[in-house]
């Protein structure tokens, strides 16, 4: 009598035999196709699905690693440090919080493809030893850009002990912090930087000026608020580093200084915080423009342009200005016509404007200005819409009229269905039939584009949506 393995014996070897099966044993498995199909997988795959398929093993973990790293090449991790101390403790107790957009989990995933962090430090009493050591151990190679909050800092051990990730860095931003000697601490360990950024809210005392007094050979980008002015410092730093090109300021002291060496530059942007004399800077500037050494020059107001602080008819000290290429206005209040405003300026290029509702007069204003290629549009409370229109509604008309536009950045939107639908199709049509269509890049929050469910364009689309963690340097700039 046949027992029951046997029977389950003798099946087997007829399923092997049978050459149908034999074919399906010899199919190509998932781990050998090559390289470059598994990208192109991993480029059709969600982001969370990404992030899962990057810890199954190494091959896989680099190729999903690429393929975020060009998604979202500046996706930035932020190292929160929180210290909760009483008068009473001893002891620091750091804890360690991880945030990147669009997800918290990615920061561990993706950690070696990741080019931009920031640390920040919510208790400035506390030694900030520990989340450098953190950053050093997580291996961020090959970072780009490091931008400091709140960093206390009197010795240099901080930057030796990072010093294998400065060489890399391309951007360094200070903000708020209180650290005694920059060149001594970060900057002479980065040799490629390419843009430096102070910003100092209050007077710092026993600071030394010693970064003022060298050379940096890559440095193109200087930004510079703080209300510690030394003039003569200024002066030598221009005076090693005469291959600068962009200037951000929000010191007239700085900018006077600029006008007096005539030192040329591609881009002078002068931020403003106070009203009086502002007639007079208006006919400096005016002034600098007309020396032909300065390609660009860009305004804005840090506290915006309410009619309690800056009166509607001084707008018109503007008006010499005819070589204005750039403008930010933080808010713009409701009384002011700042459609007629704007009409006078011609040669603008980028504008960036704070505002809650755009009139339709506006809207007409902005998609005929005939040199404009950006648009920073902040809305001044989150809403479902873009100030009042829907998406549709306001791309619609830069893509009829605004032959040069190129960047279109929205903010403060919810993800509420911005985008529905044919939107994005039938804008694109609209921007077919101009003379010489340019391609139209508007950057939205992630969130916002995850939760759209508009019908995808052709591959050649003349309307691109991306989110805000894919733009580039040049269009990030920090005012």
């Amino acid at each position: 009598m046949e027992t029951r393995s046997r029977k389950r014996m003798k099946l087997c070897h007829e399923v092997v035999e049978d050459p149908t099966v034999s074919a399906v044993f010899n199919a190509t498995e998932f781990m050998d196709m090559n390289d470059d199909v598994l990208y192109a997988l991993c480029q059709r795959l969600p982001l969370k699905d990404l992030c899962s398929i990057s810890r199954t093993c190494t091959r896989l973990q680099q190729l999903a690693g690429e393929c975020y790293q060009r998604r979202y090449p500046n996706n930035r991790v932020d190292i929160e440090v929180y210290n909760w101390t009483t008068p009473n403790d001893t002891e620091i107790k750091p804890k360690w919080e991880y945030r990147t957009l669009p997800k918290e989990d990615y920061a561990k995933a993706f950690r070696g493809y990741i080019r931009n962090v920031s640390l920040f430090m919510f208790n400035m009493n506390a030694d900030p030893m520990n989340a450098f050591r953190f950053l050093k151990s997580n291996c961020y190679a090959n970072l780009r850009e490091l931008t400091l909050y709140r960093i206390v800092c009197k010795t240099e051990s901080y930057g030796k002990l990072i010093q294998t990730q400065l060489k890399t860095l391309e951007s360094i931003y200070f903000v708020n912090c209180h650290i005694y000697d920059l060149y001594g601490a970060f900057l002479k360990h980065c040799p490629a930087l390419r843009q430096i950024f102070i910003q100092e809210t209050r007077i710092v005392k026993d600071c030394t000026m010693e970064w003022t007094k060298h050379h940096y050979p890559q440095l193109k980008h200087f930004t510079y608020h703080s209300h510690n002015v030394l003039v003569d410092s200024l002066d030598d730093f221009l005076g090693h580093n005469p291959q600068i090109t962009n200037i951000v300021c929000s010191s007239t002291k700085l900018y006077r200084l600029l006008q007096q060496k005539k030192f040329p530059l591609n881009l002078l942007h002068v931020k403003l915080d106070r009203e009086y004399k502002f007639h007079v800077l208006s006919y400096e500037m005016e002034r600098y423009c007309a020396l032909g050494i300065l390609k660009r020059l860009e305004v804005s107001f840090l506290n915006g342009w309410e009619p309690s602080r800056f009166e509607i008819g001084r707008v018109a000290e503007l008006s010499p200005l005819t070589q204005l290429q750039g403008l930010h206005v933080k808010q713009v209040a409701k009384k002011l016509n700042f459609a007629n405003f704007l009409e006078g300026f011609k040669q603008l290029k980028v504008l960036s404007i704070g505002i809650d509702h755009i009139s339709k007069k506006l809207l007409q204003v902005l998609s005929r200005l005939p040199n404009l290629e950006e648009l920073h549009l902040t809305s001044s409370w989150t809403s479902e819409n873009v100030c009042g229109l829907r998406f549709k509604e306001f791309v619609r008309p830069f893509a009829v009229h605004a032959t040069n536009i190129k960047i279109i950045c929205i903010r403060n939107v919810t993800s509420t269905a911005l985008i529905t639908g044919n939107d994005v199709v039938a804008i694109h049509t609209l921007r077919k039939n101009t003379t010489n269509p340019r391609p139209i890049t508007i950057y939205l929050d992630y969130k916002v584009i995850e939760d759209a469910t508009y019908n995808e364009p052709p591959s050649n689309s003349l309307v691109i949506i991306k989110p805000f963690s894919q733009m580039t340097p040049e269009y990030r700039k920090t005012y």
